[in-house]
């Protein structure tokens, strides 16, 4: 009778354990508590293949959670796991470490983190000049709110995830449940300014370039507002081109990276942009030309942004007469580099 005993004993066990297995998984899923969001970057319209990417989660004041998240990723889909709550988002291209010459600063603060152009130093005169920025893109999203219903639907996404295995399951897993979805789509906030200046006696220019000074500072990635403070930057005219049948006059082009114009008021007239032309000629004598260009600078649309252009000579104000480089004896080759005419630069007076 004992043995009877123990067996039926035995055989309770058994089944008790089996239940209990069984019952495991469900229970944790009841005690899901967090809302799973897939970020999911789409970089098309800023025509980038970033190595990685950074996203920052801000969470409300009345949110449990105390302080940002910051994600690091190289892929362009990310996880996160949310309470509930409403939070806001911003994601750039690469890490905050990964510029060169772009610095950020207020990076807890939704509202207050901004992106800016890193000083590079003086040339020899002692002018302060900031870098030429790196690309950079960026997408923000606002006060978005995590609910129970998505925290539901979390549970209900759990379940199934264990029987997904491959890319395209996963991917399929991730469309059903579209409000645990988050779309972003990064654009530039970093834009290439197009400098032409039209020159008469350009062929006894040996190399050009100059400083420019007006242009925003930085930008803040929330709002893509632009600093009102300026910087000065250095760029080298590249392309020189002559018009059809003349062997003196034509004009000179040169590209630099920007965050853009300053922050001004709605009808505010664009000023306070100055360019200080700076060339060496074929005898190896400096030539110098400031002229504020507030006047000559327009916004184009580009595919991948806006594309700006600077005129200087290009006849478009009284005084804005095309550059005129003074007879010299000598002779001499074009030379691109920005190390000859900057040797010889005298400071700038902007």
């Amino acid at each position: 009778m004992r043995r009877y005993t123990n067996i039926l004993t035995l055989t309770l066990l058994v089944i008790l354990s089996v239940l209990t297995g069984c019952t495991r998984r469900p229970l944790d899923i009841e005690y899901i508590d967090s809302a799973e969001l897939t970020v999911i970057l789409d970089w098309s319209k800023a025509e980038l293949n970033p190595d990685g990417a950074t996203i920052m989660i801000y969470p409300a004041q009345n949110s449990s959670l105390s302080s940002p998240i910051q994600k690091l990723s190289h892929e362009d889909t990310v996880t996160v796991s949310l309470p509930l709550g409403f939070y806001s988002i911003i994601a750039i291209n690469e890490t905050f470490e990964d510029f060169d010459n772009i610095k950020f600063r207020n990076t807890d603060q939704f509202e207050a983190i901004e992106a800016f152009v890193e000083e590079e130093g003086a040339n020899k005169a002692g002018n302060i000049l900031s870098a030429n920025p790196d690309i950079l893109a960026s997408a923000s999203l606002g006060d978005f709110e995590v609910t129970a219903t998505m925290i539901e639907e979390t549970r209900s996404k759990t379940k199934t995830k264990t029987k997904t295995k491959t890319k395209a399951e996963e991917k399929a897993l991730i469309d059903a449940f579209p409000s645990l979805k988050l779309v972003l789509q990064p654009q530039r906030v970093v834009y290439p300014a197009v400098v032409t200046a039209y020159v008469e006696g350009m062929n006894r220019i040996s190399s050009a370039g100059a400083y420019v000074t007006g242009f925003t500072e930085g930008v803040f990635l929330a709002t893509n507002r632009t600093s009102i403070y300026s910087t000065t930057q250095m760029f080298t005219f590249t392309e020189r081109t002559f018009y059809d049948g003349s062997s003196e006059n034509g004009y000179l082009r040169g590209t630099f990276n920007c965050f853009g114009l300053r922050e001004r008021a709605d009808n505010e007239d664009i000023s306070g942009y100055t360019i200080s032309f700076r060339s060496v000629l074929i005898d190896g004598n400096p030539f110098q030309l400031d002229r504020d260009v507030s006047h000559n600078i327009s916004e184009v649309e580009i595919e991948v942004g806006i594309q700006i252009q600077i005129s200087l000579g290009a006849n478009q104000t009284a005084e804005d007469t095309p550059i005129v480089i003074p007879q010299v004896e000598g002779s001499g080759a074009w030379d691109v580099n920005v190390g000859e005419w900057e040797d010889v630069i005298i400071p700038i007076e902007l």
